[in-house]
């Protein structure tokens, strides 16, 4: 792999072998190992499709996944039209594993591709990359796998396209180094994440930004999992209500901010969400097993009173009130006659038992 600001100095058409170390007796080991670094490092530079590797160090984690990603997509066969569109980086490597090396790259010069990549190379190292993209294009064969992307998936052939395309599938590689990263933080702090609620975090970083300097990735998704561990599913529940886009969110709110504020509202009130719960099948008229709902606590106007006639009539869970409108309450309660208006009440359950919970929040200050 490239190290970021490996190369430091380049004289002439002559590049200079870095040195970081003190000198150390040579062995024959060692003569081979620093003879094919040197190799490496000649043969990089001297690269028709050279772009000058980043000047910014990442996180090692980040180093490590861009190294793996190289690796995966170098030792992978040309995927097909549909799939190297539809397909995630991995499942590609997965179902196109090969135990050649640079076989897209030798596809597209076979194709006589060569030329108009390496203008693309060119185009691309000219540009004012972000350090994360020109880290991860300095890479040979991330490069050829985009550019196998832009030519055979979007069929795109002039200059000025494929380098377009590329710049757009960033956020593919984006997608693939996130993933790698929640595993490797998982790993490192031998944290107990398992199967769906591995997958469930996974996804949740796949589209999102995540800091690549030091210590960025660790701590950062090391929080995000340490707020699912103490709120349960609830905090991916809301957060998956924030980001369904049914709710209209002013410019520039923190999500992870507001999702941890709702979290602490719902859990201050009483309320508890199991993802394995499915509505009950049994009479909502009858409260069978189920454990009740705090109806005084989570609902605003209810009283211990109403509590209490609600649990006598059978009506213990949200759901069962939101059922309700103002006249079936009062008959169910033996209340026709009442001039008393549960209307809001029966609105705040329906609004928790739909987790429309910005909602609820607007309506109970109203009241």
């Amino acid at each position: 792999m490239i190290k970021n600001g490996t190369f430091k100095n380049v004289i002439g058409s002559k590049p200079l072998a870095p040195t970081y170390y003190k000198k150390i007796d040579r062995t024959s080991d060692l003569l081979q190992s620093v003879s094919a670094s040197t190799i490496s490092t000649f043969n990089l530079l001297a690269s028709n499709y050279f772009i000058a590797p980043s000047s910014v160090t990442f996180d090692d984690m980040v180093e490590e996944a861009i190294y793996e990603l190289n690796t995966l997509v170098t030792k992978m066969d040309p995927p097909s039209k549909v799939d190297i569109i539809t397909e995630s980086i991995l499942q590609n490597g997965i179902d196109n594993s090969s135990n050649k090396k640079h076989a897209i790259k030798a596809y597209l010069e076979k194709e006589k591709y060569t030329g108009v990549l390496v203008k693309v190379a060119s185009k691309l190292n000219a540009s004012r990359l972000d350090a994360f993209s020109r880290a991860v294009l300095s890479e040979e064969g991330v490069f050829f796998y985009l550019a196998y992307r832009a030519i055979i998936g979007h069929e795109v052939k002039d200059v000025a396209g494929i380098s377009a395309k590329i710049l757009d599938a960033l956020g593919v590689v984006k997608s693939y180094i996130n993933v790698a990263l929640v595993g490797k933080v998982i790993a490192s702090e031998n944290l107990n994440v398992f199967g769906k609620e591995k997958t469930a975090i996974e996804n949740h970083f796949s589209d999102r930004e995540i800091g690549y300097n030091s210590g960025q990735p660790q701590k950062t998704i090391s929080d995000y999992i340490d707020k699912i561990k103490s709120g349960g599913s609830l905090y991916k529940l809301v957060m998956d209500f924030i980001t369904s886009g049914k709710v209209d969110l002013k410019r520039g709110t923190n999500k992870d901010v507001l999702a941890q504020k709702m979290v602490d509202y719902l859990t201050r009130i009483g309320y508890v969400h199991n993802e394995n719960t499915t509505p009950p099948t049994q009479n909502p008229d009858q409260g069978g097993s189920e454990i009740a709902d705090d109806f005084d606590k989570a609902i605003k106007g209810i009283g211990p009173k109403n509590n209490k006639k609600f649990e006598a009539a059978g009506i213990i869970r949200f759901h069962q009130l939101a059922k309700h409108d103002n006249i079936s309450l009062k008959k169910a309660l033996g209340e026709e006659n009442s001039v008393f208006d549960y209307s809001n009440i029966i609105e705040q359950a329906r609004l928790i038992s739909e987790s429309k919970f910005e909602e609820l929040i607007a309506l109970q200050k109203k009241i």
